[in-house]
């Protein structure tokens, strides 16, 4: 999650959902078009933007929904705006664990959350989560691989003792522990594909 803040407020035109979006999927906010959720049948034009990605966005009432079986995850949280009237909400990124909440961040530059508790919980959720599981395999292999080949390179300056090469810096050893943890996580994943084949 890398928190965008949202440009535009009031009624009309706020587009705190799409930064909430935005965060989530560490996308600067003027490509996330989803149009302004007061307007008729906003919804259909934001499943279509998600669905495109792989994704659809679900949400449900915070109250009476069976949430103890949550994982602390990142979602949406919409609740009462401090700044509008009702009906009116505001959405931030929060993270539920169970039904306890906390809010990651707050698109609004106020960070002043909710004036009341959050009323619906919404996640993006895969369309097919066989093909996001493999995509972020294939992301896995392509980051790994470009960690090894900067270590590797670093490594080869070294051997021929060009200038400034005389000792890895520790940037090179975070480098190299990134690349380790990256190959790590692909060899979980190998692991729990076998398990599930068993």
């Amino acid at each position: 999650m890398s928190p965008v803040d949202q440009t535009r407020f009031g009624i009309e035109d706020g587009n705190c959902l799409a930064a909430c979006i935005a965060s989530l999927l560490e996308l600067p906010l003027e490509s996330v078009e989803i149009g302004v959720t007061t307007q008729r049948n906003w919804v259909r034009p934001m499943q279509d933007w998600l669905a495109l990605r792989g994704l659809a966005y679900q949400e449900v009432p915070f109250k009476g929904t069976p949430l103890f079986w949550m994982p602390p995850t990142l979602c949406i949280l919409s609740g009462p705006s401090p700044r509008l009237p009702e009906p009116y909400e505001h959405a931030v990124v929060g993270r539920m664990n169970g039904y306890a909440v906390e809010i990651v961040h707050d698109p609004h530059p106020s960070r002043a959350g909710f004036s009341g508790p959050a009323n619906q919980v919404g996640w993006l959720i895969p369309l097919d989560p066989a093909r996001t599981e493999a995509a972020a395999f294939e992301r896995a292999k392509k980051m790994a691989a470009k960690t090894c080949d900067h270590v590797a390179a670093r490594g080869r300056e070294r051997i021929r003792g060009g200038p400034g090469t005389e000792a890895l810096t520790p940037a090179d050893a975070t480098t190299a522990e990134e690349c380790a943890s990256w190959i790590r996580l692909m060899k979980d994943w190998s692991a729990l594909r076998e398990e599930v084949k068993l």
